[in-house]
């Protein structure tokens, strides 16, 4: 997946005068390097000297990069967006722009950028083997040696957004969560992570930055109950509220599309997470964008029994409990997918407005029926069904049945 980029203000630093890359040849070099303009129309002689404004060329334009098409893990990083800032001011010192680097200082340049990928698991092209490129060889170069053309291309080789499937995963978060190419980029479009209770695909996973495996990364969340605790109703009808509990991390912030799985423990009764979903023992689904996440409980058809709901989330489990009564006596049931907040208001002419409050699931399309109660035959008929999601009605006077 490509962003469109904004034109960066080195570019009219003048440092193009000396590119780093052939035009022509453009297709064997990552795309980055195009949409970011560190090509030359010139042919480059990998064995020339590079100088300082080249490598500043191409150190400006990756932080650029990195911040573009990592935006979700966070980007290029405080460390690097510094740096760039650093070497556009130029505060880093008088440079001269045409004097030529040598390899300490190229090495200096790259290793932020490295420890950038190499943080998030990114081991492809100059970081295959897991570390810098120069310890990984056993080399021990002449750091005051000057750098050419060719080594400055090969330290600034690496591609984020490479993908072998051609689809827009690319191959490096692959290899990293699970190991190998063997599925493409294209299948993990429909596949959904194991924690997510089908809720969440690998695509997804990767669009929000978020850990296809272990979406807390080996970390404890902070699990709290908010409401829905110690609520009493008729056997075998669902309790008047929801059972809401909110997620943080241990900073205190909430933590969205996090898995929370609500459990039956004891004393029987069902949960069910929508006007959609299926009565069940338990159920996972995802916090919202405040962190919440809620189920809805149906008691047993026991009298004067108590049912225990564990709310769980993370690897080491952060845990809340709901206790539930089911009463002995005659309470109405109360379905919780049912329309609420009720207002109906009878017009001059015996025709009436009805408003209402939908608590349905939105991909919920089962349409809405309306009934009339004839006062002259004490019986209900339907006259009339709406389309899912209607919030307001209006009944004519003296309505009959539909056909």
């Amino acid at each position: 997946m490509r962003h469109n980029r904004p034109r960066a203000a080195w570019q009219i630093l003048a440092l193009l005068i000396a590119g780093v890359a052939s035009a022509s040849a453009q297709s064997a070099y990552p795309s980055w390097w195009s949409a970011y303009g560190v090509l030359s129309t010139n042919s480059p002689n990998d064995f020339g000297a590079a100088n300082i404004g080249q490598a500043k060329n191409m150190a400006v334009a990756a932080v650029s990069e990195l911040d573009t098409d990592l935006a979700q893990f966070g980007g290029a990083g405080p460390t690097l967006d510094a740096l760039a800032a650093t070497l556009l001011s130029g505060t880093a010192g008088p440079l001269n722009d045409y004097a030529g680097v040598n390899l300490g200082q190229l090495k200096n340049l790259a290793q932020p950028f490295y420890d950038r990928l190499l943080g998030l698991g990114y081991t492809l092209g100059p970081l295959s083997s897991g570390t810098y490129p120069w310890v990984a060889s056993g080399l021990q170069p002449n750091d005051y040696a000057a750098a050419n053309i060719g080594q400055l291309k090969y330290l600034f080789s690496f591609n984020v957004t490479a993908s072998a499937s051609g689809a827009y995963i690319p191959d490096w978060w692959i290899i990293k969560y699970l190991g190998n190419l063997n599925i493409s980029g294209t299948a993990l479009q429909n596949t959904p992570v194991p924690w997510s209770g089908g809720q969440l695909t690998y695509a997804q996973a990767y669009e929000d930055g978020f850990n296809p495996v272990d979406y807390f990364n080996g970390q404890t969340p902070t699990l709290t109950i908010v409401s829905g605790n110690s609520q009493t109703g008729a056997p075998g009808g669902f309790v008047s509220l929801p059972l809401v509990v909110a997620l943080t991390d241990s900073n205190g912030n909430p933590l969205y599309d996090a898995p929370v799985t609500f459990t039956v423990t004891s004393g029987g009764g069902q949960v069910q997470a929508s006007s959609i979903g299926t009565a069940t023992n338990a159920i996972t689904t995802l916090t919202n964008s405040s962190g919440r996440a809620q189920m809805f409980f149906q008691l047993p058809n026991i009298a004067n029994n108590t049912s225990s709901i564990t709310a769980a989330s993370g690897t080491t489990s952060a845990t809340g409990t709901f206790s539930e009564y089911s009463d002995g006596g005659g309470a109405t049931y109360r379905s919780p997918f049912g329309p609420s907040n009720i207002v109906g208001y009878i017009n001059a002419d015996g025709s009436e407005d009805d408003t209402w409050q939908n608590n349905t699931d939105p991909n919920d399309t089962t349409p809405i029926p309306v009934w009339y109660w004839n006062p002259s035959t004490q019986t209900w008929f339907q006259i009339d069904s709406l389309p899912a999601g209607t919030t307001s009605y209006h009944i004519r006077p003296n309505p009959t049945p539909m056909p």
